[in-house]
């Protein structure tokens, strides 16, 4: 068994080493999985993949909400290529995953590395890894598996085989039709919810390899520009890596900083606010934007941040419950004068079936209803200033003369500050 070892690590030592790897780290997670009862996923994440973070959605049916690769985006970089080197989601999807990879690697990365030696197989090979991962991650995707990085490899024999007689016979016409035929099938395949396969890392796995061996082997007179000019483009790698832990173009990217206690509730309510304008139909931003308002004590922003938010999201639990509850934060008539006009310009003509739905969303207890606008005012706006009428104060019987008991048939008698 041994002497097969050696003989797979002479014959290919970077292909081999890659499977070695592999194989490994699904072996480390089926460890933990059985003996140490962690989840599938979990283990992943803890050994390098960037999971989806998903918020649970409510118990009325309301659909969980994706918000992203929030390990990546603490600046975690090198897990788009820790991710590469993992398979599957489950036990039994990865073991497939895995040999089915394998199987592909050992195929086409033997054949590839005996032709260009070992050196420039490990710098293909991590190299594409990176540019494969990358647009998965740029949008916002959690892929596993080291098929980009063998696409690349096939990519490069395609333009090989033009060159190399030996690369023709062992990887014939017939061959590459089968694999291409597969490639393109896996597009309806992941459209249709059949098999979830990163069809990205796929592709410019496959464009980066038949483009570097293009490169490679070119024979006209700008062959020396082209070489150097595809090398220069691998600076934009760190480039991208970057653009992928810092999203700005990503909702749930913003959302991520708005929940982060390093910064500032200035800086929260900023990446809240462009969360929200990004994609409104995130109701967590919605619902942390409304929170930070409140906590920076400006009540009617948060009032109209989450009455935006049912406007948008009108089936989220989350976004009415908490309307509901500022809603009842309003206890004087001017306040609730005010927050029912600001209800009327958020929902227009369907105000008055919110304001009834709202109230009963509300504990019986803390139950107030909006009283209706007398008089026209310009649509209130987040950030817009807001001045309100100062009650007179109440004087507790400033002459500390003695109270009188209640008197049930007079009100006024239990006053603060009525004496007798």
């Amino acid at each position: 068994m041994w002497t097969t070892v050696r003989q797979i690590f002479r014959a290919a030592p970077v292909t081999a080493s890659i499977i070695f790897i592999c194989s490994g780290l699904l072996a480390w997670i089926f460890y933990l999985v059985l003996f140490e009862d962690a989840n599938y996923r979990v283990a992943q994440e803890q050994l390098g993949v960037p999971l989806k973070f998903v918020m649970p959605g409510g118990q009325n049916g309301t659909p969980d909400v994706e918000i992203g690769l929030i390990k990546l985006w603490d600046g975690e970089w090198w897990r788009v290529i820790i991710a590469g080197l993992h398979h599957g989601g489950s036990m039994t999807s990865g073991l497939i995953h895995l040999v089915m990879n394998c199987l592909g690697l050992w195929y086409l990365g033997q054949l590839l590395e005996y032709r260009i030696g070992s050196l420039r197989m490990a710098l293909l090979f991590t190299t594409s890894l990176v540019v494969s991962g990358l647009p998965e991650a740029l949008f916002g995707m959690s892929a596993v598996g080291i098929s980009g990085a063998i696409c690349a490899i096939f990519g490069y024999l395609l333009v090989l085989r033009h060159h190399d007689r030996y690369i023709l016979e062992m990887l014939p016409n017939q061959v590459v039709r089968i694999m291409l035929i597969w490639l393109v099938a896996c597009i309806p395949a992941t459209y249709f919810k059949i098999l979830p396969i990163a069809n990205l890392a796929h592709f410019s796995g496959l464009g980066y390899g038949y483009l570097a061996a293009r490169v490679a082997y070119a024979q006209t007179p700008w062959r020396v520009p082209a070489r150097a000019g595809f090398l220069a483009a691998h600076l934009l790698i760190p480039v991208g890596l970057y653009a992928a832990v810092h999203p700005v173009w990503n909702a749930g990217y913003h959302w991520h900083l708005g929940t982060s206690n390093s910064l500032s509730r200035q800086d929260r309510i900023m990446h809240l606010r462009q969360a929200v304008a990004i994609n409104p139909q995130l109701d967590p931003a919605w619902v942390e934007l409304s929170t930070q308002y409140f906590r920076s004590g400006n009540q009617h922003d948060a009032w109209t941040a989450i009455l935006q938010g049912v406007h948008n999201n009108p089936s989220s639990t989350a976004a009415i419950r908490k309307a509901a509850f500022m809603g009842q934060l309003f206890q004087t008539p001017e306040t609730r004068k005010l927050a029912r006009k600001i209800l009327d310009d958020v929902f227009d003509d369907e105000a008055p079936a919110w304001a009834e739905r709202l109230l009963a969303q509300a504990p019986g207890s803390q139950r107030f209803r909006f009283t209706l606008p007398t008089d026209p005012q310009q649509k209130y706006e987040i950030g817009k200033p807001v001045t309100l009428p100062v009650p007179a104060p109440i004087e507790p019987n400033p002459q500390n003369e003695p109270l009188a008991p209640p008197n049930p048939d007079d009100p006024d008698s239990a006053a603060v500050g009525t004496a007798t």
